[in-house]
């Protein structure tokens, strides 16, 4: 009876708190249940290598664009001079026209025929001189009623330009067939007997390791015809 009253004795009446049960429960460890902040040194790694690579990548195509840019601006410098030569050559070969008194003249290295441009017919040649290649024009008359020429050719000297310089090579080609009926290209245009405007004009043309050509088509000309014997 007195172990029952000793153990009974331990509960606290209501309302009161026990100071056994207050000392075990300061004894145990407190817990922290508030958020972490912060980050742990594995996130910072992977955070610096992923910024790298975005940095890596983004560097190499700005690179990579500027070479691009280079290498365009590299091939203007280089193929602009050919094609201010195509386009004029291009121009006047398509308005080109048929006049008795200036029939079109071509050899290897020069080309001469009248142009129908702008209301003026204008005599157009061009030729190698020096390893350039030249562009000489005159005026034959300034009415476009007009086709005969007055007061000789007339225009002077004419203009002239060089359209392109340091050239190794130069050639004209004009289009026959022959009795076979197979286009072929030759370096002249014949004028016996004289078949007008060739149909087309071809230009292979040389500048150091460059080497390109250019085929121009003339609605209005025709295809010459070239027998054995020629």
């Amino acid at each position: 009876m007195e172990q029952l009253s000793h153990k009974t004795s331990l509960r606290a009446p209501k309302g009161r708190s026990n100071p056994a049960f207050e000392i075990a429960s300061s004894a145990s460890p407190p817990r922290n249940d508030s958020p972490k902040f912060g980050f742990v040194l594995v996130e910072l790694l992977v955070a610096t290598v992923l910024f790298s690579l975005a940095g890596s990548g983004l560097y190499t195509g700005f690179m990579q664009g500027i070479k691009a840019n280079q290498r365009i601006k590299e091939s203007f410098k280089t193929y602009d001079p050919f094609r201010i030569l195509f386009f004029h050559l291009d121009q006047d070969l398509r308005n080109s026209v048929f006049l008795r008194d200036y029939p079109f003249q071509g050899k290897k290295e020069e080309i001469g025929f009248p142009v129908f441009f702008d209301k003026k017919v204008l005599l157009v040649h061009y030729f190698l001189k020096n390893h350039s290649l030249m562009r000489v024009e005159k005026e034959l008359t300034p009415s476009p009623f007009s086709l005969s020429p007055r007061g000789g050719e007339g225009g002077g000297e004419g203009k002239g330009k060089i359209l392109l310089a340091n050239l190794q090579a130069l050639e004209f080609q004009f289009p026959y067939k022959d009795e076979e009926k197979n286009l072929t290209f030759e370096t002249f245009w014949l004028d016996e007997p004289y078949y007008g405007i060739p149909r087309s004009v071809r230009l292979n043309i040389q500048r150091g390791e460059l080497a390109l050509q250019k085929l121009v088509s003339i609605p209005q000309g025709r295809t010459g015809y070239l027998q054995k014997n020629e």
